[in-house]
């Protein structure tokens, strides 16, 4: 009927097996109801004592094991701890579910001894929900937590809170919103003298600002994050270390941009975070892809995209898929590329903060395939997205992808947006990029949109260096280390018809 399993999870201890799932249930249902919360009590309190150090580990069980017994208050604090020991080893699905069943018991019960757990809980769960990117669930979820924790009186669990909010809005590409809310969660950190906390809201608000083109406030906040974590918080350290890497890329300065990705991959590795190294591998990807090695680009995409797979992180999976699918094209591999952009939009159901370069890359697959009326409405997409989002390096983008559908089509794109109705051909277009780069001083945008301006010129029949455009192009290309996207300029203007050196 029953079998010793060896080994056992318990040193010193005999454990054992029944036989069949069906025998287990049979001798189950035959133990008289009224006894069987109590053994569930003594198995539950059995597993804390033999668990030790490692209770957690057992966390899950225990907790069944206290549902069964009626000892609701006891239940609540053992499913957030399952949550958290789920949440910690990349089981989200896990996670989500201890955390939801102990919100469930929670609101059954009005035991005062509950509520930190109950808080604990919502802030598990919204973490666990972004990580999903069910992002809208995820805002509901701390908006939630942080009624609760004011009327508490919990200043660290109103700043955690509100900084799950913006982080949450930034990956939704509500940006705005997002730096109201991280302005939010700072302010609750510093009522409860959180400076952690109030460094992780420092760099929300950084983020958020940096989409928005606020360069100069971003690199402030990234120095505030530093100053703030600067006591022992090592982790907060390399995302602001990472931070400003993405800041110098904005600004061109690539080399400096991979040291400090480099710099903060090492104390990441260092302490043992494997999965933050995941966002900087794509940072690398961005940086190889900027310079036209797409090669590198696509090494680096796959394996943050690795990463974000196996550890159930949905929201980067979907980030460096998207990457991964822009790069596929450039490699050449349109139908391919074509394949996971359409994946990445089918599954970012609550919408997605590069969705504005999804489309874009779609774009551009489109084009390479010679689908060109499918291709102006991916265009139109991206645009109306940048617009919503107010990226301007995504507008940037959006305007010289639409630019290209209009110099392939030979004529006029029609855009019926509020925000940008008309009728666009491909030099107003080429136009309303250029304005946006320099807006931002973004000289690889400007390099990408003088070089597709070029192409057009020269399809037109233009002068063959595309009125000059080409030669600025190939400067700005140069001074940034894109020596690749000189020689692809080169060849697409020799596809149209003239290079000029």
């Amino acid at each position: 009927m029953a079998y010793e399993r060896s080994p056992s999870a318990f040193a010193f201890t005999r454990e054992y097996i029944f036989k069949h799932a069906l025998l287990h249930d049979v001798v189950y249902e035959s133990v008289v109801r009224r006894l069987r919360r109590g053994y569930h009590r003594e198995a539950a309190n059995w597993l804390i004592a033999a668990g030790g150090d490692r209770a957690a580990e057992f966390a899950s069980q225990i907790a069944e094991h206290f549902v069964e017994a009626g000892d609701d208050v006891a239940a609540i604090e053992w499913l957030v701890r399952a949550g958290t020991e789920a949440k910690s080893t990349h089981a989200p699905v896990a996670a989500a579910k201890a955390f939801g069943l102990a919100l469930q018991l929670a609101a059954g019960t009005s035991d005062p001894a509950v509520a930190a757990d109950r808080r604990a809980a919502l802030g598990g769960l919204g973490d666990v929900l972004t990580v999903q990117a069910r992002y809208e669930e995820a805002v509901d979820t701390y908006r939630a937590l942080r009624d609760d924790a004011a009327a508490e009186g919990d200043q660290l669990s109103v700043a955690r809170a509100e900084s799950g909010i913006a982080a949450a809005e930034t990956y939704q590409g509500h940006l705005r919103d997002a730096v109201d809310s991280a302005l939010r969660a700072r302010e609750a950190a510093r009522r409860g003298g959180e400076r952690n906390e109030e460094a992780r809201a420092a760099w929300l608000q950084a983020w958020a600002s940096l989409r928005l083109g606020m360069v100069a406030e971003a690199t402030d906040l990234a120095a505030d994050v530093l100053a703030l974590s600067a006591d022992g918080d090592r982790a907060m350290c390399a995302e602001a270390l990472n931070l400003q890497g993405v800041i110098a890329y904005s600004g061109g300065s690539y080399d400096m941009a991979t040291a400090h990705f480099d710099e903060a991959a090492s104390v990441f590795e260092e302490i043992g975070n494997v999965e933050k190294v995941m966002p900087l591998l794509n940072n690398i990807g961005v940086i190889a892809e900027a310079r036209g090695d797409y090669e590198s680009a696509e090494k680096s995409y796959r394996e943050a995209l690795a990463i974000a797979r196996e550890t159930g992180s949905r929201d980067g999976e979907l980030v460096y898929a998207s990457n991964l699918g822009g790069t596929l094209v450039a490699l050449g591999r349109a139908e391919e590329g074509e394949s996971e952009l359409r994946r990445v939009i089918e599954l970012a159901t609550d919408g997605l903060s590069v969705l504005p370069e999804t489309y874009r890359f779609l774009t551009d697959s489109l084009l390479a395939q010679g689908r060109v009326t499918e291709a102006a409405e991916a265009a139109v997409t991206s645009l109306r997205l940048a617009l919503d989002s107010e990226a301007p390096d995504y507008i940037a983008a959006a305007w010289r992808a639409l630019g290209q559908v209009a110099s392939r089509s030979g004529g006029s794109v029609v855009v019926r947006l509020d925000r940008a109705p008309g009728s666009y051909d491909a030099e107003q277009c080429f136009a309303a990029s250029m304005r946006t780069a320099d807006e931002i001083d973004s000289d690889g945008d400007r390099a990408r949109t003088l070089a597709a301006w070029a192409v057009h010129e020269r399809r037109a029949g233009g002068p063959s260096d595309g009125g000059g455009r080409a030669a600025r192009a190939r400067e700005l290309f140069s001074g940034l280390g894109a020596e690749r996207e000189v020689v692809r300029l080169d060849e697409a203007l020799a596809v149209v018809g003239g290079v000029d050196r």
